[in-house]
């Protein structure tokens, strides 16, 4: 019938009690949280925070609130949409510009974002702090690798990432937190 949807990005809260669903319906995006014992899922405002239909989310730390962010972005800097679940209030922050940003995943001490990025010959993995610029990590050219998934180390001393389908890197970070300290491994 044509109307087809999408899922983009599935990611558990910190409890283990929700799931924040990402997903496309036609050309809505949509974001909802859903129960983990089942129940009604909650529809988050998303179209009025973000401008593309592909959109991708994650959990901060603190188990309240999420992020969503485009996959394209139409009209200048990456914006981060932040959405309070307990209360519902809504803030957004520009991240620098990036054509396709993809999965994502916050610090242990909500003090940076780590996204993947897709450009026109490569895949890097950058880092976006709360305050101060946005960093490069790590890049991998096509079409040797993809990098999917980065995820921080639980100690925040390190990014974790897919490189192709099954092969699991380490990017260990330096003092500042942000740049690479070593070989990838």
């Amino acid at each position: 019938s044509g109307n087809h949807g999408w899922v983009h990005s599935c990611a558990w809260s910190p409890d283990g009690s929700r799931l924040l669903l990402t997903a496309t319906s036609g050309t809505t995006p949509l974001a909802y949280l859903i129960p983990r014992l089942g129940g009604d899922a909650r529809l988050l405002p998303v179209t009025s925070l973000v401008s593309d239909i592909a959109v991708f989310g994650a959990w901060l730390p603190d188990g309240e609130r999420v992020t969503l962010w485009p996959r394209n972005q139409r009209d200048g800097p990456t914006r981060i949409a932040e959405i309070n679940t307990r209360t519902g209030d809504t803030s957004t922050s520009s991240v620098g510009e990036f054509a396709h940003s993809m999965q994502g995943s916050w610090s242990p001490t909500a003090s940076r974002l780590v996204l993947s990025h897709v450009g026109d010959d490569a895949q890097e993995v950058w880092i976006h702090r709360t305050k101060g610029p946005s960093v490069p990590l790590y890049a991998t050219a096509f079409p040797d690798s993809i990098l999917a998934s980065p995820q921080w180390s639980s100690a925040g001393d390190a990014v974790l990432a897919l490189r192709g389908l099954t092969d699991l890197v380490r990017i260990p970070l330096g003092r500042d937190g942000v740049t690479a300290a070593g070989p990838v491994q």
